[in-house]
């Protein structure tokens, strides 16, 4: 199976994936409070869980794919490089970050009591907003070079710094607006990754 199929496949499956953890199977909310949440992912059972490494999982896989398709293009020499081997180092961050709040959020549905849930949930969130941020650099620089290189079609391009803008504001502002832009930020990052596996597929085509 040839690189591009792989890449392709990882960042559609992985989208679509994620969407159905974090979307239809979570049962907290963005509003919720660490306390809030715990007690949600602990009443949640086996639903929960499932949720969790759905959600998760499939966002390790996109970013994966994220990681191969950033150093091919750095590899590649081309215009966008410069841009995309930085965007490489920092998924690669964002990855390691995941995998380590996949253990927080999975432990949250183990622990022993609602205290100990509420203490991992808090390191997640303080995670979260970190990963956030690094995201949406990642996005911007990735979206930099496929639109200067041209390699994938310039809609995933946009669709990428629009991602890349609206999770880097959400990190530093608060309330209502914060999250109205997270919806926006992390809708615009899926869309994006299915795009990019899409056109990736028939590139190799």
């Amino acid at each position: 199976m040839g690189s591009k199929i792989q890449i392709g496949l990882l960042l559609i499956i992985g989208t679509i994936c994620a969407g159905i953890g974090w979307m239809g199977l979570y049962p907290g909310g963005p509003d919720d409070s660490s306390a809030e949440l715990a007690q949600k992912l602990l009443d949640g059972g086996v639903t929960a869980k499932i949720a969790i490494l759905m959600g998760y999982g499939g966002m390790i896989t996109v970013l994966t794919a994220l990681v191969v398709m950033s150093r091919g293009m750095a590899m590649g020499g081309g215009a966008g490089s410069s841009y995309t081997n930085i965007a490489m180092i920092l998924f690669m961050a964002v990855l390691a970050g995941m995998v380590t709040a996949l253990g927080f959020e999975y432990g949250s549905t183990e622990a022993g009591s609602v205290q100990e849930a509420a203490i991992l949930q808090g390191v997640t969130a303080a995670g979260g907003g970190a990963s956030s941020l690094i995201l949406g650099v990642s996005m911007l620089l990735l979206g930099v070079g496929i639109f200067i290189e041209k390699n994938l079609n310039i809609s995933t391009s946009i669709l990428a710094v629009i991602a890349s803008i609206t999770l880097i504001l959400s990190a530093f502002l608060s309330g209502d607006i914060s999250t109205t832009l997270q919806w926006i930020g992390w809708s615009s990052f899926m869309l994006s990754t299915i795009l990019m596996g899409v056109f990736t597929l028939r590139s190799d085509s």
